[in-house]
């Protein structure tokens, strides 16, 4: 329930009710409607930042009332002055002592009649901090031009390669870095693979698709990044083409029968199976990695005959979570993802 106000020289205050998951009604309390099937009934607190140009930026945002002060408090529906002089904010707003307001996991408001009252405060301008001083870090968010959540090249025949751009934005409010961005297959790569996005700011990213042999194509573009909550971002891609004429007679010649299949069972715990195929005698490498492009473990690593093969994955002292396995030979290499679950 935001309001927005001013003082006389331009400064600008957004006051809002935030409620608290830590107070909340509890048996004990004895208070009628304790309990819900949506969860704990939450307080709600005062909270307010200062901006100085305008809203372009703000300081801090603040609790105003202190905590002890605030206990079993709901206090919201704030209305703000349209301006208000240099040492205080005049705003209004009602105080339901006992009553909570809302349902912590929902939207809606919880509905209990209750005599309210209708309290007004002159909070002190220098209660709003200046400047900002608490970051939430950088948000990372992909922007795909083709299909919803991936890209797709489609058919591009006998063209030999085809480009597509994603853009990475940083909506968060401190620098994004994004460190060696990889696909699950040597067909397609990445410019840049390496960049940092100021907040506000973007960077688009070419993805080129170039087969390697006559065949259809699907991997993932992993963006690793210090986004907090993505970590590292897997974007599916596709495509079916064939290389120019440039590549090898012998290199077409060869069938197109490499093949990593997706893991057994999946979900899984506590182990999983890995098929893959190849099509003629090489060097094979099967590792496995972390949402975050972290290699924890090498399957295989070593000469192996054409043919189907299969491998177990058995993880120990690992945590629940998405992981990508990726075989790698010495034309081709493919990549999927999987889920252990605890």
């Amino acid at each position: 329930m935001p309001q927005v106000c001013a003082d006389v020289d331009g400064n600008v205050y957004c006051l809002f009710t935030k409620y608290s998951d830590s107070d909340t009604l509890k048996p004990e309390d004895g208070i009628t409607q304790a309990d819900t099937d949506f969860g704990p009934l939450s307080f709600g607190r005062i909270w307010g930042a200062k901006s100085s140009d305008g809203g372009d930026t703000w300081g801090d945002a603040v609790q105003l009332v202190d905590e002890a002060n605030s206990i079993h408090q709901n206090m919201r529906y704030i209305a703000a002055a349209n301006y208000n002089g240099n040492d205080a904010v005049n705003i209004l707003y009602q105080s339901t002592p006992d009553v909570p307001g809302v349902c912590i996991g929902v939207n809606s408001d919880h509905n209990t009649w209750q005599n309210a009252d209708m309290l007004h405060w002159a909070i002190p301008t220098e209660a709003f901090p200046a400047s900002k001083s608490i970051f939430f870090g950088p948000e990372i968010e992909i922007v795909i031009q083709s299909t919803v959540g991936g890209y797709d090249f489609a058919d591009i025949g006998d063209a030999g390669s085809a480009s597509g751009e994603i853009i990475v934005k940083n909506m968060g409010d401190q620098d994004l870095t994004v460190t060696g961005i990889f696909a699950g297959d040597k067909a397609f790569s990445a410019t840049p693979v390496n960049f940092t996005v100021a907040p506000e700011g973007e960077q688009v990213v070419t993805i080129t698709f170039s087969p390697k042999v006559s065949d259809a194509y699907s991997t993932y573009l992993a963006i690793p990044n210090n986004d907090p909550n993505e970590g590292s971002i897997g974007i599916p891609l596709q495509g079916k083409g064939s290389p120019t004429s440039a590549v090898n007679d012998m290199d077409l010649q060869k069938p197109a029968v490499f093949m990593l299949e997706q893991n057994y069972p999946n979900p899984f715990n506590p182990e999983t199976q890995i098929n893959f195929t190849i099509p003629g005698t090489g060097h094979v490498k099967l590792e496995v990695f972390t949402a975050l492009g972290q290699l924890i473990d090498v399957l295989a690593d070593e000469d192996m005959a054409a043919g189907l093969h299969s491998l177990t994955w058995a993880p120990q002292n690992v945590p629940t979570g998405i992981y990508f396995y990726r075989l790698t030979t010495d034309m081709q290499s493919s990549m999927r993802k999987m889920i252990l679950m605890k």
